[in-house]
């Protein structure tokens, strides 16, 4: 059996729904050259250009890992197979690791197979991307790349393909960065969601569910408004644009809509910071339909809307609390209120959608619209010594600044925080219906969102008097909701309160036991890991993740403890350490035991409030 044959059967057994017309006629890459080397190794040429040393392919390969200084982060993205040196000196270091090869040429890659036996190397520890278009490629990343992976480039392959491994390493680093936010946004936020949802849970009884509202705007074109500076540029024109489109509004914008006597049929709100309620102060929203989700700071429901909707949350203890009759639809969640607008706008049926305000970048060196919540709050801390100007200097260059192509064909200032918003954007829209368009030239260019001018939308005819009536139908919905169903939901959402008491107390005696396991083996060393007793007490905590696995209020508890999760998960060592098995459980363990207590803590008080109530 040749050494194709051989790879080829052991990736058809890895890989059971590998199709076999991969392999069928095969024909690998004719520019591909095998060569042997002095040491009787071999190694390639493509295109005329050494792949690996000519002389010594491992040693090569250990330079580039000493060079990309993986440290303990034992997750890697190769970028060109090539003949495999670099990964296999990679699993040399980090036996335990998982590898992601991304490799754009199938033609290649077959050619490879007969030069060395890969069944060492290809395992089920390395995912094989193989010949994807973007938009594969782009769906496969996002599910594997995690916060750590570093990302290791075949130069003399990706030279070949630049666009196509330049725009694999943007969705590699956006996924990480959207991954890290995530995880210090659920560390840093965390219990304040928890909080917000439990002085929100009237708020659950008497809104009404976002499903009611699935295209009920259908055909009518929509303007989604944010903060940006550039919407300075649409105000002077936005009431006529209000007559011959829907206007949905993000929080930041209210103000500046506010001061040209405009009121948005829809405003959205997601963001569970104290703060972030601010920008409705003073603001009159009688006549607008507030968009929200249940872990919303609790002032912004203090205020009279027309109507309350919300969505459903990401968070896992909203969709356990809800007393609907089934979990409500989830806007999009790209960590900007703009994302959730922009899906909202898709959501009710918009056959155009419309941007303004959407830069994600500082045109002109501008933070937001001139008046915005944040300039005022800048002016706010003015002082001699801390200048408004100074303050601006700081906030620009705080998140690693750079210039980056907008639709002008020049280029906006931007930064890592605002880029992220950018990659969301590129993976909905393939998704989504529909055209979306954006009326901002100095925003930051995105993929599938086309530019446009405002003169053409202000000779669309009027529908205004359409848009009012589906609003006054929406508004009726709700007061509906309100008047015939309360008292159900709100006895539903009681025994709702009532369960998640049980299970959480449930989840607290599971991770009490889980300490006390960890706790009867933490003098043991490292080289008594096949201890009786050790193994005693590696079995109990089988026993107690089973148990654990099992507990419905293991997503309410664990969903706080996932920044701990990631860390440990972040810290992967080449060599199984005892010790460092027992700190990794004794901190999940606590962390889980400290978080059903928090949960239990402060809901206990609402159902018994419930209780008294009923």
């Amino acid at each position: 059996m040749n050494l194709f044959e051989k790879n080829r059967r052991h990736l058809e057994s890895l890989f059971p729904r590998l199709g076999p017309e991969i392999f069928e006629g095969f024909c690998g890459s004719e520019n591909l050259s095998i060569v042997r080397t002095s040491k009787n190794t071999v190694t390639a040429q493509l295109d005329g250009r050494w792949v690996h040393s000519k002389y010594d392919p491992h040693r090569e390969s250990a330079r580039i890992l000493d060079k990309a200084n993986p440290q303990h982060s034992a997750s890697a993205v190769f970028l060109g197979f090539g003949l495999g040196y670099q990964i296999e000196e990679f699993f040399r270091r980090f036996p335990d690791g998982t590898a992601i090869i991304v490799e754009k040429s199938p033609q290649l890659f077959l050619k490879a197979l007969t030069a060395r036996d890969f069944t060492f190397l290809l395992t089920e520890s390395t995912s094989l991307l193989i010949g994807l278009d973007s938009e594969e490629l782009q769906k496969a990343l996002s599910l594997l790349v995690n916060r750590t992976h570093f990302i290791i480039p075949l130069q003399a392959v990706t030279q070949t393909a630049p666009e196509y491994y330049s725009e694999a390493q943007q969705i590699i680093d956006a996924e990480r960065s959207r991954k890290k936010v995530n995880s210090a946004t659920v560390k840093r936020f965390g219990r304040r969601w928890v909080h917000n949802l439990a002085d929100n849970l009237e708020t659950l009884v008497q809104a009404g569910d976002i499903d009611q509202m699935e295209n009920i705007l259908e055909g009518h074109p929509a303007l989604v408004v944010a903060a940006g500076p550039s919407l300075d540029n649409i105000l002077p024109y936005i009431e006529k644009l209000q007559q011959r489109m829907v206007l949905v509004a993000t929080d930041t914008s209210l103000r500046a809509l506010a001061r040209y006597g405009v009121a948005p049929d829809f405003i959205l709100v997601v963001d569970p910071q104290y703060w972030n309620s601010r920008h409705l102060d003073g603001l009159d929203v009688q006549e607008t339909i507030l968009i929200s989700e249940p872990s919303t700071h609790p002032i912004v429901f203090h205020h009279s809307y027309r109507a309350i909707f919300l969505s459903g949350s990401v968070f896992p203890l909203a969709d356990y609390l809800d007393p609907g009759t089934r979990a409500p639809h989830k806007l999009g969640a790209g960590g900007s209120v703009t994302t959730t607008a922009w899906d909202f706008a898709h959501y009710i049926g918009a056959s155009e959608i419309y941007l303004t305000g959407l830069d994600l970048g500082f045109p002109g060196k501008r933070t937001h619209y001139s008046g915005s919540f944040f300039e005022e709050r800048l002016f706010s801390l003015n002082s001699r010594f801390s200048p408004y100007e100074g303050l601006i200097f700081d906030y620009l260059h705080s998140g690693e600044p750079f210039y980056y192509e907008n639709y002008s064909g020049s280029f906006t200032l931007t930064d890592r925080r605002l880029i992220i918003y950018r990659q969301w954007f590129e993976e909905h829209m393939v998704k989504k219906r529909g055209t979306t368009f954006t009326l901002s030239p100095e925003g930051i260019k995105i993929a599938g969102i086309l530019p446009a001018d405002i003169s053409p939308l202000l000779e669309l005819p009027c529908i205004r008097p359409q848009v009012n009536r589906r609003l006054e139908e929406i508004v009726q919905l709700q007061l509906h909701q309100k008047h015939t169903d309360s008292s159900a939901r709100r006895e539903k959402l009681h025994g709702r309160l009532k369960v998640l008491l049980d299970e959480l107390s449930a989840v607290k005696a599971i991770a009490k036991a889980g300490l006390e396991a960890v706790e009867s083996i933490e003098d043991y060393s490292d080289d008594q890991y096949q201890h009786p007793e050790v193994q005693k007490a590696f079995d109990e905590l089988n026993t107690i993740d089973s148990q654990l696995m099992q507990s419905t209020g293991r997503y309410v508890a664990g969903f706080l403890i996932n920044p701990v999760l990631e860390q440990i998960q972040d810290e992967v060592y080449s060599k199984k350490s005892l010790n460092k098995s027992i700190e990794a459980s004794r901190s999940i363990y606590q962390n889980l035991k400290d978080s059903a207590q928090f949960h239990i803590d402060l809901f206990h008080v609402k159902e018994r409030n419930y209780r008294k109530n009923s």
